[in-house]
């Protein structure tokens, strides 16, 4: 008698059950301040019992409002996991429903804002492609990350279940990282403190300062000299401390199953970093980065939704190395593309004809390409090198304005996903540019067409062992016996 399939896995789980008060304590403290305000003031005005009954009143039916709105929703929210998909459902005025099919998850985000930190909570924000993330918010600290893992290795076709992916080795609660995880690339504080410092804002409101300082005590009124170089000073503040917070304990990191981007002291972010959705990437250093050799790398990525967009990521991108030396941005390409090493690239020098167009720096001007990839490096006080994959490569473009018609130069620009890189290489004879355009179409078919074959391939299930051989010699005794 044949043994029934055994039922799909079903799992159907709420959110932690501290989510209202991870979700809501901005609010909350917001009703707390604002009305602890007022209710000084009422109370400076009128030092009564009844004033104070009313403030308290007040505070206490927002507070109410504000934890019941969070309560019904979190009680009326969960999430489901089964075989094939992983499910987001919400049942209260309005009912959605979200599946997502392991698939199409292309990456995971772990996101511990400060509140929901101290609570040892944080939230998942499945990436789906299009610009669009799946939010469960909030779980265990360790759940999140078990079902982080887990839903990583199902992308990647792996039988796993939920409670196999908790037994492997954790992220810890600090770095969001294992024991068995690899550190490509660490950013050092000193090189966060200098990249914020050597900035052209800090700059710029460092002037400020010091221009208000010296007029005051030109005037005799050093009291309105600090009045008008406080806000420079604020400024000067914000932008150290925004940039060190932000990327304090920055790390790449290569996991079980990628690589994963960590950052943040306040607010932890954790995200995946999908190799075959990079569309391509671009190094820079600031003028006034140079004298201490750093560097940052940003990347765009197709569809990608991270968690905390700001600056370069919210066109689609994120960072690789916030502020690095140039061995870390060596370590962060060798990471993604393996042989992609600026220092072994051949620079090809553009036509000498574009020297009119670009006096300054026209030695500067460089291209690459090999049959992987596509470099350009240009700039002078803020050099720059972009490289795009050709499989990456969607369209090509030719231009030539009336000045550069007339000279014979045209530029080519190869396109990709809208972001912070852009692939521009001016200045190339008119042959050249129509031979690398036309070639460029034929190596990024080439390029897709064996990526395919290569994901084929690692779709496809192992092959099954062969039978073993019927042994024509005896078996020793002492196996036959027993």
């Amino acid at each position: 008698m044949s043994e029934s399939p055994a039922p799909p896995v079903k799992q159907a789980q709420r959110p932690h059950p501290l989510t209202p008060l991870a979700k809501g304590w901005i609010s909350l403290v917001a009703i707390v301040v604002v009305f602890g305000q007022d209710g000084v003031r009422q109370l400076s005005r009128h030092p009564d019992l009844r004033s104070v009954g009313i403030v308290a009143g007040l505070i206490g039916i927002l507070l109410v409002l504000s934890l019941g709105r969070g309560f019904f929703t979190w009680r009326t929210t969960r999430f489901v996991i089964d075989d094939d998909e992983l499910r987001i459902e919400h049942r209260f005025i309005h009912h959605t429903s979200d599946r997502i099919q392991f698939s199409k998850i292309q990456g995971v985000d772990v996101v511990q804002p400060f509140a929901a930190r101290l609570m040892g909570l944080a939230a998942l924000h499945v990436d789906v492609g299009a610009g669009a993330a799946k939010r469960i918010e909030f779980l265990s600290r360790s759940q999140s990350y078990a079902l982080r893992d887990y839903l990583i290795a199902r992308a990647h076709g792996d039988r796993i279940s939920v409670d196999a992916s908790a037994s492997l080795p954790q992220a810890d609660a600090w770095h969001d990282r294992a024991a068995t995880d690899e550190v490509i690339v660490a950013a050092r504080p000193g090189n966060l403190v200098l990249s914020s410092i050597a900035s052209t804002g800090f700059l710029v409101a460092t002037a400020w300062a010091l221009t208000a300082l010296v007029i005051g005590a030109w005037r005799g009124s050093p009291v309105a000299g600090l009045g008008a170089a406080f806000p420079a000073g604020a400024t000067m503040v914000s932008i150290v401390s925004h940039q060190t917070i932000r990327h304090w304990h920055f790390t790449l990191t290569r996991t079980r199953k990628g690589l994963r981007v960590a950052h943040g002291v306040t607010t932890l972010t954790s995200a995946s970093v999908p190799i075959d959705r990079i569309q391509g990437v671009i190094i820079t250093q600031s003028p006034l980065w140079r004298p201490f050799g750093i560097y940052k790398v940003a990347m765009d990525v197709l569809g990608r939704s991270f968690a905390s967009e700001h600056d370069e990521e919210s066109a689609g991108g994120g960072v690789l190395v916030p502020a690095g030396s140039w061995d870390d941005v060596r370590a962060a390409l060798a990471a993604i593309w393996p042989g992609a090493d600026p220092d072994r690239l051949s620079w090809t020098p553009v036509d000498r004809r574009g020297r009119w167009l670009h006096p300054l720096g026209f030695g500067l001007q460089r291209w690459h390409v090999d049959a992987t990839f596509a470099a350009t490096r240009r700039g002078v006080f803020a050099p720059s090198i972009t490289v795009i994959p050709h499989a990456r490569v969607q369209s090509v473009a030719i231009r030539q304005g009336p000045l550069r018609r007339r000279l014979g130069l045209a530029t080519v620009e190869l396109h990709s996903s809208p972001g912070v890189v852009a692939w521009r290489r001016h200045y190339l004879t008119e042959p050249v540019a129509r031979r690398l355009a036309l070639s460029e179409l034929d190596r990024g078919r080439l390029a897709r067409r064996q990526e395919g074959e290569l994901a084929r391939v690692r779709s496809m299930p192992p092959p099954p062992l062969p039978a073993p051989a019927e042994r024509w010699w005896p078996a020793p005794a002492s196996l036959t016996d027993q």
